[in-house]
């Protein structure tokens, strides 16, 4: 099968070309995948195209429409180099990393027949097992810690617990699990304190607290699957064949030892160091005899330190409890430890603390800087921080996060996960180590931008729920004292409610009486009709002063008005008025 896809393009990003953005070289492909193809950090235009525009459209489609490209446990990797067999020849290639080839070519395929690459002429595309700078290149917990883990013992919010000591940065961090001994509890590096609303805590890995298996395998040890050929290992589109004074200046320069450079160590405060020169795409170790010796001797120490620490039950009470993990993230790889003690003691606290909204402290993006970071065990460590952006999709997360690339003077090693790496200069925070080779000084960082911005989120949210819980509580009690109130009231009747029956019985008995008047008064008024209608004349003059006396009422009137009216008594009346 070929390797290469032949397809002639401008050479838009070569060097010499208007858009020079071939970088420091990093090294070779492995021999025997796609031959003689040299790699370099791609800078200036290409690098520009791709943080601003293109990755952005990559993670969108592969987020928006990928539920299959990687199994649970395998990690891909994304990000931008300069491939060709020379520095004219260099093309800017978006390359897949992943040891689990059908993720990381199912990815491949998908971008490609997207078509999104063929929107940004000059760029290719291409997908590469885990390559030897990528070698051993893993979570960096406790080693014996990874071969224990067991999710059953997984506390939502475990204890975590540490070394007294007068520094805070870059102390070593202890997690016993239920099923662990105490011989080997797992470890990482507390990086630093940040606070919210008053309250410490400590910022460092999520991985070391849940069962997580090491990102990679080593590269050599990765066979084809189903016994496919080898061939079927790489893709890359786009490299064309060179002629033979190409291909005899490339023999001439990896002839000369370019294809292995030595790691060499760097001071703090280079912005760019021979760092780069070792091979990010190299097929051997990049670690010199004295940079061998160290590290055996960080080894030896950890190991000690490892050993030296909880055997028993009276030298785990050396360990003091930090406190509980508040706060956990597997997209971001990040926990919160909130601590439950005085910090008045530690040396540099203030240096070592940043307030979770104050974003000056930080970086928000990565660029090419000198770094450095704090471990345990070997003190501070200086290097080189890659403005190119990378992007990871971690192990049981179905999200693309960027993350950054930094290259150290001396390799981390097994619990240094969690270290803060800094600014070589002005002291912000670019992130915390979570992954990294512990035999090329190569160093995932996490961006502390995205993990702050996360975290504000979440504690926000959960401040805003005890809240609305609180205010919720508060209007329950009055909602249910007014409830019983209610019920008092319906058991008890109140005054104006005696006053409302009261009247209501005083108006009956005042209705009572007025229709006995009625009464009385209607057969008083027959009586009258009925003397009236033939009166006797020694009742006449009496009766008429009575009814005379009765000239307010209009039903008497009516009466008086009738007697006046008739004809048999006018004259009688005429009689009484003369």
């Amino acid at each position: 099968m070929s390797l290469i896809n032949k397809r002639h393009k401008a050479l838009l990003y070569a060097q010499n070309s208007p858009k020079d953005s071939v970088g420091p070289r990093l090294g070779t492909l492995p021999a025997g995948l796609l031959g003689r193809v040299q790699c370099w950090e791609a800078v200036g235009d290409a690098r520009r195209e791709f943080t601003e525009q293109l990755k952005d459209d990559i993670v969108k489609f592969l987020e928006q429409d990928n539920d299959t490209v990687q199994d649970p446990g395998n990690i891909i990797y994304l990000s931008l180099f300069m491939l060709g067999r020379s520095t004219t020849q260099a093309k800017p290639t978006v390359m897949f990393v992943s040891e689990n080839k059908k993720a990381r070519k199912e990815a491949f395929n998908m971008v490609k027949s997207s078509k999104i690459i063929e929107m940004y002429p000059g760029f290719e595309l291409g997908h590469i097992p885990l390559t030897a700078e990528f070698e051993n290149l893993k979570f960096l917990a406790g080693e014996e810690s990874l071969r224990k883990r067991d999710t059953s013992s997984i506390d939502d919010s475990p204890d975590v617990f540490w070394l007294q000591s007068n520094r805070l940065e870059g102390r070593r961090l202890y997690f016993y699990t239920k099923t662990s001994s105490e011989e080997n509890p797992r470890t990482a590096t507390a990086g630093g304190v940040i606070t919210y609303r008053g309250r410490p805590m400590l910022l460092t890995v999520n991985h070391f607290l849940e069962p997580t298996p090491t990102i990679a395998t080593p590269f050599f040890a990765s066979t084809s699957e189903g016994g496919e050929d080898s061939d079927d290992e790489c893709e890359i589109t786009g490299l064309s064949d060179f002629d033979e004074e190409d291909e005899d200046r490339f023999i001439e320069i990896t002839s000369q030892g370019s294809i292995t450079p030595e790691f060499e160590t760097s001071d703090v405060d280079g912005s760019r160091s021979d760092n780069y020169e070792g091979s990010i795409l190299s097929s051997g170790s990049t670690i010199d005899l004295h940079n061998t010796t160290a590290l055996q001797e960080r080894l030896g120490r950890l190991q000690q330190n490892q050993t030296g620490i909880p055997l028993n039950g009276s030298s785990k009470q050396q360990c003091t409890r930090v406190g509980k993990v508040i706060l956990r993230s597997k997209d971001l790889d990040y926990s919160l430890v909130e601590i439950n003690h005085p910090l008045a003691s530690i040396e540099g606290l203030e240096n070592s603390t940043i307030e979770l909204s104050d974003v000056s402290r930080i970086e928000p993006g990565c660029r090419d800087a000198a770094v450095r970071a704090t471990t345990p065990d070997g003190g501070i460590l200086g290097g080189a921080l890659s403005g190119t952006p990378s992007y990871v999709r971690l192990p049981q997360s179905r999200m693309y996060v960027e993350v950054y690339l930094a290259r150290f003077n001396r390799p981390l090693v097994p619990g240094d996960c969690g270290s803060w790496v800094r600014d070589a200069v002005t002291g912000r925070l670019f992130g915390h180590v979570f992954a990294g080779s512990p035999t090329s000084g190569l160093t995932m960082i996490m961006p502390a931008c995205h993990v702050f911005e996360n975290a504000r989120y979440f504690l926000e949210s959960q401040s805003r729920d005890i809240e609305t819980k609180g205010i919720r509580e508060g209007a329950g009690k009055v909602e249910q004292e007014r409830y019983q109130t209610q019920d008092t009231e319906r058991q008890s009747p109140n005054s104006q409610l005696i006053a409302f029956e009261e009247t209501t019985r005083l108006v009956h008995e005042l209705e009572t009486c007025m229709g006995e008047y009625r009464r009385k008064h209607t057969e008083n008024l027959a009586t009258v009709r009925k003397i009236l209608s033939a009166p006797p004349l020694h009742i006449e003059e009496p009766l008429f002063d009575f009814a005379r006396s009765w000239k307010a009422t209009a039903g008497l009137s009516r009466e008086l008005s009738y007697f006046h009216t008739r004809p048999d008594s006018s004259d009688r009346a005429s009689r009484h008025h003369l």
